[in-house]
């Protein structure tokens, strides 16, 4: 007899399968001019020692441009190539989504999060690693911080931390309302003894996991960039700016 946990996983491998060959059949198909385009642009730039907002300007986190330029450098300077690295990290987050689920609630929701997640990447249009990438780092924190909910353990709560850093440098508005909502579910979980130094103690192991990741990016950025021009491109201009004339007819 063929047990459930086999016929999850055989099910979780052809909605994956299916995804995949959507995902692909669409990868040389159309143009993104803006969102596609930007991140290309900027790859490139990146890929010749361009520094982004001192030498380009840009309102997006930096790390989508050294990932693709990345993969430029590795596979060729091709829109096809970014989309495969794309891709490859929305499959990411659909395979994230159903191993969380299955782990905590079983079979029929870790399914009904598969298929959930399977229809969201069938409707990316982005074409581009910023958001793929910083929700599947984003998943792969709140899982880690869920075990270190459950278990204490220090590594969980640094590695927590440490994704959710990372997260921010794809798009530093998702890597920070991640932090900001596990922070706010470390100080409602202090532990068993439930004390303020227990829940202290979570904060600080998750924000020594955070600042290795934000940290080395900013001061590198600090050093090559201005801290003005720094601010007005990724916090005045999204903030303000950009709701006020994003509708505006061309």
């Amino acid at each position: 007899m063929v047990s459930r946990r086999l016929c999850l996983v055989v099910v979780a491998a052809l909605i994956t399968a299916l995804s995949l060959v959507h995902l692909f059949l669409f990868l040389n198909h159309g143009l993104n001019v803006y969102d596609e385009g930007v991140a290309a642009y900027g790859a490139v730039r990146v890929a010749e020692g361009a520094v982004p907002y001192r030498d380009f300007w840009t309102m997006y986190a930096p790390g989508q441009f050294y990932a693709l330029a990345g993969v430029y450098m590795a596979f060729g300077h091709s829109l096809v190539a970014g989309r495969l690295f794309t891709a490859v990290m929305l499959i990411g987050i659909v395979t994230t989504l159903a191993a969380a689920t299955v782990r905590r609630a079983g079979g029929r929701l870790s399914m009904t999060a598969l298929m959930l997640g399977a229809i969201w990447i069938s409707s990316f249009e982005g074409r581009t690693p910023a958001v793929p990438c910083s929700v599947l780092l984003s998943l792969g924190s709140c899982v880690l911080l869920l075990a270190f909910v459950e278990s204490r353990k220090a590594r969980h709560a640094v590695a927590a931390g440490l994704l959710a850093g990372v997260a921010a440098w794809y798009r530093h508005d998702i890597g920070g309302y991640t932090a900001v909502a596990q922070l706010l579910v470390l100080l409602a979980n202090p532990g068993p003894s439930g004390s303020a130094r227990d829940r202290l103690g979570g904060l600080l192991i998750y924000a020594v996991g955070a600042a290795a990741a934000v940290l080395p990016v900013a001061v590198a950025l600090l050093c090559l960039v201005p801290a003005e021009v720094l601010m007005r491109n990724l916090l005045v201009f999204p903030a303000r700016v950009y709701p006020a004339v994003r509708g505006l007819p061309f």
